[in-house]
């Protein structure tokens, strides 16, 4: 068998993110993301949306969704029983890398 290894652009973080992702026309979907990156995650959720739904995703950690809540537009582009995955399709940096730098601390809480 043939290693690939991990080609991605942007390490992935393996971490409980409180998620709501809201579409036009469609009930807010409350969830956790089980995979996180610069460019998209995973929302682990029974709901589902169509391939191409564009969407708004707020996610946060803990409580305090004041302090570390960041909000990015995406797109559906993996629809499952279990959950969604959503690319992002506005990309601030800064405010990505502040997230990632608080899910970073996360497990030094």
């Amino acid at each position: 068998m043939v290693d690939f290894g991990d080609r991605r652009d942007y390490a992935r973080f393996a971490s409980k993110v409180h998620i709501e992702v809201t579409a036009p026309d469609e009930a807010a979907i409350v969830g956790t993301a089980s995979d996180i990156s610069a460019t998209g995650l995973y929302v682990e959720t029974d709901a589902a949306l169509s391939l191409k739904t564009k969407c708004s995703v707020s996610m946060w950690i803990g409580d305090d969704r004041e302090r570390t809540g960041v909000r990015r537009d995406g797109v559906v582009t993996r629809s499952t029983a279990t959950g969604l995955g959503i690319e992002f399709t506005s990309i601030e940096q800064e405010g990505v890398q502040r997230f990632l730098d608080l899910l970073g601390g996360e497990s030094a809480e």
